[in-house]
Order: structure tokens, then sequence, then C-alpha cells
């Protein structure tokens, strides 16, 4: 058992390294999991589906449950954090009431990045699918001499910090600028810190036309060729958020933010739904549909 001190607190946890990389220029991409297993199988699924190596995958466990951790230990071919402790609402709970959020995404995060050696991390949720081939390089080709940080969508609720649903960052920077996934909550949430220390530092940042920030893309979705559930007049019934690139492919999905309109209903695609779904448009199709 190892530990690590977060956030003032001490955490326990045990790793399970089965991937290594010696490509600098590997991606290693990271999402935190708690109880959620279907939905992080289906992730893991897209992911190698629709990504080009080099590429890691890391999941951190938020000291989910006995079955849980046993089911995910059996996914081959990806490094797993389990944070023993519990996160809980310990620190800051009216934090947690006022804004609705969460700091154990950051805490996993902190612990995934005193693992990673490389070039890129792309910080995600496990409620969030890659759906095209080549959305990786999108996204990694936005990074630049002055871009240091791309993302599928941004939070402007707080601050215009690029949103830990799906962002990749050049992780160089993050201990030379001393960045963190957990700074100065409320004033900004988890992950925010990442874009607010690159910008201090004279960086930029790109997102993706997404429908969450976009709404105008609505119109795009009213096209025949997407399924029914991402088109524009069932976004009440499936609100899901949209990202596409350049070419105005959809590239990527985000399930649990939703579209503007569709929050409004508070209505969500369930979990079983979400599988189907994703399962039945994406990965039955052809990889670069």
């Amino acid at each position: 058992m190892k530990s690590a001190v977060i956030g003032g607190k001490k955490y326990s946890y045990i790793d399970s390294i089965k991937v290594q990389s010696t490509d600098y220029n590997t991606v290693h991409i990271v999402q935190p999991s708690h109880n959620s297993i279907e939905l992080t199988r289906l992730s893991i699924e897209c992911i190698r589906r629709f990504t080009k190596p080099p590429y890691v995958i890391w999941v951190v466990d938020n000291n989910s449950n006995n079955q849980t951790r046993n089911e995910l230990s059996k996914i081959e071919g990806i490094n797993i954090i389990f944070n023993r402790t519990d996160v809980g609402t310990f620190w800051r709970p009216w934090y947690l009431m006022k804004y609705g959020g969460s700091i154990a995404n950051g805490i996993a995060l902190e612990l995934a990045a005193k693992y990673i050696d490389g070039k890129y991390m792309f910080v995600m949720h496990n409620d969030c699918v890659p759906v095209k081939s080549g959305w990786l390089d999108f996204l990694k080709s936005k990074i630049t001499e002055k871009v240091k940080i791309a993302g599928v969508s941004q939070d402007k609720t707080r601050v215009h910090a690029v949103h830990q649903s799906g962002f990749l960052f050049d992780f160089e920077l993050y201990h030379k600028l001393k960045l963190s996934f957990m700074h100065n909550n409320p004033e900004y949430d988890v992950g925010d810190y990442i874009t607010i220390g690159l910008k201090q530092n004279g960086y930029d940042s790109f997102v993706c036309k997404n429908s969450y920030n976009n709404p105008e893309l609505d119109a795009l979705f009213t096209d025949p060729k997407y399924p029914l559930f991402l088109r524009d007049r069932a976004i009440d019934q499936h609100p899901v958020d949209r990202c596409i690139d350049d070419e105005n492919k959809l590239i990527y999905l985000h399930l649990g933010r939703g579209s503007k309109v569709g929050r409004n209903g508070d209505k969500r695609i369930s979990v079983s739904d979400w599988m189907h779904l994703i399962t039945q448009h994406f990965l039955a199709a052809t990889p670069n549909q």
C-alpha cells in the first residue's frame, strides 16, 4: 500500500501498472471512476477503437466496491490506481453543496500525475466516448508553441477554463509551472487551474466547437446521417454534448453534461440506453465513419 497527501489529506492507494511506454510522445489518457464499471468499460472500448497509438489508458478508481474493483482488474492493457481512502464530502462540504461538484476527480488526477512521465496528458470523464478515428490526433495538432491545452468544451461558470470532460495538455509544464487539478476550490472548479495556470504564464487554449458552448451547432445535427438520439429534434429527450472537428465531423460525446436545452428539462439517457446507443451506432460501425 502506498500513500500520498493531496489537498491536506493522506490517501492510501494500490497501483497496477500493466503498460509501460518509452515513447515520450505517448498520450496518457486518464479517467477517474467510482462504481461505474459499465461506463468505464464502454469508454475504454471506444478509446481503443478510435485512437491511434501511442497512448496509454489510466483508470483511477476512487474507492469503489469490491465487485467494481474486481471487474476493473480484469480489463487487460490498462494501468489502474486504486485509491483506497474514502473521498466523501469531508473537505469543504459547503462547496459541494453550493456548486454541486466533487473534488474526487481532482484527487484521482493528482494521483495519476505522480506516475506520468511524458509530453501529453489527456483527462476525461468515464461517461465520455471518442467516436471518430483521429480525434486525438486532431486535438494534438492544436498544441503549438503558444497553445498548450486543447479541449472538447469550455466551462464559463466561474472562469473560462477548458472543461475536464476532455482535454489534452502539455504535461511538461505541469511540474514546471506548479499546476494542479485541486487548486483553489471553490473559486476554481476541479481542473480549472490547468487552464488558468497556463494562461497566467502566457499560453493559450483551444476549444473545439461543441453543442454545449455553441448552440448554433444544433442545426448541424438535424442531418439524417446522425442517429436520432443526436439530432436536434431529440435533444429534449436525449441531451448529449456533441463535439466536432474543423471539418464539422463528430468526434466526441459526453453523456453527463448534456445540452443547455436538455438540462432545463433535466432529462437524461440511462446508462443502459447509453451503452446500447454507442455500441449500435459507433462501435458496430466502421472506424472511419
